[in-house]
C-alpha cells in the first residue's frame, strides 16, 4: 500500500527544482504506483513527512515560534488599552 496518496486542491505556491534524472524516474514510478495524477502531490506529501519525522527541525520550529512570540508580547505590551482595541487584540499580528 502507498505511503503517499492523491489530494485535494488547495491554494499553492510555484517552486522550480532541477534533481537528478535517476531520482526523477523513481518519482514517475511511484506516481504510477500509488495511482498519484500530479508530482506536486507526491512532493508536498513526502516534504511533509520528513518535517513530521525530523525531530530536530521540529524543536527549531517551536523555539523559533516561541522566540518570535516573545517579540509579538513585547510589541503588544507598549500599546495602551485603546490601542489595542483599535487593532482587535490580536496580539501584535496587525498591518498598520
Amino acid at each position: 500500500m502507498p505511503i503517499l496518496k492523491p489530494t485535494f486542491e488547495k491554494k499553492t505556491h510555484v517552486l522550480r527544482a532541477n534533481i537528478d534524472k535517476e531520482l526523477a524516474d523513481k518519482i514517475n514510478m511511484y506516481l504510477e504506483y500509488a495511482s498519484i495524477k500530479k508530482v506536486d502531490d507526491f512532493i508536498e506529501q513526502a516534504v511533509e513527512y520528513v518535517f513530521k519525522k525530523d525531530k530536530e527541525f521540529n524543536r527549531y520550529i517551536k523555539e523559533k515560534n516561541r522566540k518570535k512570540d516573545i517579540k509579538t508580547t513585547e510589541t503588544t505590551s507598549n500599546l495602551s488599552a485603546d490601542e489595542k482595541q483599535q487593532w482587535g487584540g490580536f496580539g501584535g499580528y496587525f498591518v498598520a
